[in-house]
């Protein structure tokens, strides 16, 4: 994900993920954009967070669609984009830092 951000024009400093539930609720837009995507249903589809934290010259509303495109092609997605670090991912693993260039 890191160097798939960078040759978006993303500069990624960390990277945050944990499941929050097994499967999205299947009234959940999430759950009807995978059915709609996938033809069939997400049940057993782990419901993942992820925050990027990073830097970008691009408009705010075309970074979640970039942070999208490093998803697998199965994946829906919801996102959204805030300027400046302010989410601390208090509530997600960290899984990549700039700081070690590597997975954690």
């Amino acid at each position: 994900m890191p160097q798939k951000l960078r040759d978006a024009g993303f500069t990624p400093v960390n990277i945050f993920a944990t499941v929050v539930a097994p499967s999205a609720p299947k009234d959940s837009p999430l759950a009807q954009e995978y059915a709609f995507s996938n033809g069939t249903a997400a049940e057993g589809t782990p419901l993942w967070r992820v925050i990027v934290n990073g830097d970008t010259a691009a408009a705010l509303p075309s970074v979640a669609p970039v942070v999208a495109e490093c998803l697998p092609p199965t994946a829906a997605w919801l996102g959204s984009t805030e300027i400046g670090h302010t989410e601390f991912a208090w509530s997600a693993e960290p899984v990549w830092s700039a700081e070690s260039s590597e997975e954690i």
